[in-house]
């Protein structure tokens, strides 16, 4: 048994047997991982393309600098009000919403002038 002190107040937890670990859980687990992962790719291709886009936009080494580190702080100042949204929203709801709205942005890229996808409507 285990004291915890909340809102001024000991509240006594009992410490139950672990739940058994269902296929649902590995299933969830799979999906969370591959989502993590292509985060990270999607976060990475900027600084992969970044020789290329630097000759298709002209940008001399002093500018690619201030894209790419444009692009860090930008995502560095979002994780205060995306930490903010993640304490007050349900996090299945939020992550749900989230992935939701980065397929649909991506989609819409996909089928920019500016993107790989682009090139197949000329």
């Amino acid at each position: 048994m285990t004291e915890v002190l909340r809102n001024g107040e000991t509240v006594k937890i009992t410490s139950a047997e672990p739940a058994k670990p269902t296929r649902q859980r590995f299933c969830v687990m799979m999906i969370l991982f591959v989502t993590v992962v292509i985060n990270y790719l999607d976060r990475s291709n900027l600084s992969i393309v970044a020789p290329r886009l630097a000759y298709e936009m002209h940008l001399a080494p002093k500018m690619l600098g201030v894209t790419l580190s444009a692009f860090g702080w930008m995502y560095a100042l979002l994780q205060i009000p995306a930490s903010r949204l993640v304490d007050r929203m349900n996090p299945r709801s939020l992550y749900a919403a989230t992935l939701a709205l980065w397929s649909l942005g991506f989609t819409r890229e996909l089928f920019s002038e500016w993107s790989f996808g682009g090139k197949f409507q000329e």
